[in-house]
């Protein structure tokens, strides 16, 4: 399910990109949350979370330019 949901992410090239990195956040927290075994609607275990959020603050923020160029 997640690859099948990545794949359409990474192909519909008319989304805006925001869009795009909240859909991301989405399918992960529903990788995770299926992973243990828990329903959509529960919250995220601390571990899973920090994964989340360490995976989203590695891809760059559209519209926002780095230090780094």
């Amino acid at each position: 399910s997640f690859a099948a949901k990545f794949h359409y992410l990474i192909s519909d090239m008319n989304t805006h990109p925001q869009h795009a990195r909240q859909y991301l956040r989405a399918i992960l927290i529903e990788h995770y949350l299926r992973r243990s075994g828990q329903p959509s609607g529960a919250g995220l275990d601390p571990a899973a979370r920090r994964a989340v959020e360490r995976i989203m603050t590695s891809i760059p923020v559209p519209g926002v330019v780095c230090a780094a160029g």
